[in-house]
């Protein structure tokens, strides 16, 4: 999905507040016998101009909503509690804004502009999954007002998810587990991940306006298959951790991981015994696979600074998570 496909979604979100007032105003209509609803071009503008990772995960994405809108009633009485509230929910975070309940007198024309400055804080978990499977964020929002001293009360209530990603399909191949009693491997799907790479280098480029010439690399010369060449077969790349986590990101399991090539295909080896595994059986976790340097520690005084920058960002960074019911359901059907 292009982001500026991601960008019409929410716009379409927005818009959805605009039919709950007109709904809930319907209904008030009926009561003042008058009513003049207004509403101007919906922005919505977020930071682009992120550093690094580590500043996107600190300082987090700063996104502005504004809708202009405006009320007129007629008659002869005034409106009462006039207010909206919305939320926007995504994995571990949310936020809620809206309008405090407020009068509108007959003849007013009162603003009801929606001005909303939200700063989403994502993990990296967050970042991983938008990326890899996919991140829905759930609106919903509820709208009301009072008249004759709310002896009358209209009111409505809207809902919508919206799914942005996956930009990338990469994970575990569980069909292919192998397990031998003490050693699990787990080979990892990689076939697709050229031509998506290509896509979002070519959306990052077309939505954002990027300069494919003060890019890092040359997106012609970017060959997945030529840096998995640079593993060679059977040879076993060390300094990985691997765990397996529930739902809310608690370690059930944990321990050291290698990656090898196996018949040409990058593959997890994890030592792990059968009652281990089985203690993980029906849990719903997932297998994370991360970078784990901590055994080069003792040698990092005696490392160039440029070096120590490097292993300090590598350290801990995680490179692939996925669900392990199959994984474990798979591997235990062989031992």
């Amino acid at each position: 999905m292009g982001f500026g496909v991601v960008l019409t979604k929410v716009m379409i979100v927005v818009l959805q507040l605009l039919v709950a007032v007109v709904i809930v105003g319907s209904f008030a209509t009926m009561a003042t016998g008058d009513f003049d609803f207004e509403y101007g071009e919906p922005e919505f503008t977020y930071t682009e101009d992120f550093e690094d990772i580590n500043a996107l995960l600190e300082d987090g994405i700063n996104i502005n909503i504004s809708v202009p809108l405006s009320l007129t009633i007629g008659g002869y009485w005034p409106v009462t509690d006039f207010q909206y509230s919305f939320s926007l929910v995504a994995a571990n975070w949310n936020h809620i804004g809206g309008i405090a309940p407020m009068d509108i007198e007959p003849g007013e024309n009162a603003d009801l502009s929606l001005n909303e400055e939200i700063t989403y804080f994502p993990s990296e978990d967050d970042i991983y999954d938008l990326v890899t499977t996919g991140t829905d964020f759930a609106f919903s929002m509820s709208i009301s007002m009072g008249y004759l001293d709310n002896m009358f009360k209209f009111g409505a209530e809207i809902s919508a998810t919206l799914t942005v990603g996956p930009f990338l399909e990469i994970g575990f191949d569980d069909e292919n587990v192998t397990y031998d009693g003490t050693t699990l491997k787990v080979p990892i799907k990689f076939d697709p991940i050229k031509e998506q790479l290509d896509d979002l280098i070519d959306q990052l480029i077309n939505e954002f306006g990027l300069d494919p010439d003060e890019l890092p690399f040359d997106p012609e010369d970017f060959d997945v298959d030529e840096l998995l060449g640079l593993l060679p077969e059977g040879v076993e790349l060390p300094f990985f951790g691997a765990s397996f986590t529930d739902d809310e990101g608690n370690v059930l399991w944990n321990g050291s991981a290698s990656i090898i090539m196996q018949n040409g295909t990058p593959t997890v080896v994890i030592d792990i015994t059968p009652e281990e595994l089985e203690a993980l059986q029906g849990q719903g976790a997932d297998l994370r696979i991360g970078v784990d340097l901590s055994a080069l520690s003792a040698f990092e005084d005696e490392l160039p600074e440029e070096a120590q920058e490097i292993f300090q960002a590598l350290d801990g960074f995680m490179i692939l998570k996925g669900p392990s019911d199959g994984i474990v359901d798979n591997a235990l059907d062989q031992v």
